[in-house]
């Protein structure tokens, strides 16, 4: 028998983060596992700023993202 200890699921706020933590919380209940549940925000001007670092470019999407942000300031 599958032994299952941790269930790990990274949650967007969307539709298929929701049926995923439907299908996670069955398989918590049936194997007794622990679920871990995870959600990562975005920081733009971090991710500008070690892109820039490390010479690598910013995806372009997230440059419009940054754009109304600098403005503001």
């Amino acid at each position: 028998m599958v032994e299952i200890t941790k269930i790990f699921i990274n949650f967007q706020f969307n539709n298929i983060s929701l049926k995923a933590l439907e299908i996670a919380k069955d398989l918590d209940n049936k194997y007794n596992s622990q679920l871990i549940i995870f959600h990562e925000i975005e920081d733009a001007y971090v991710v500008k700023r070690n892109a820039a670092r490390f010479g690598l470019p910013v995806p372009p999407d997230l440059e419009e993202k940054i754009k109304p942000l600098l403005k503001a300031e």
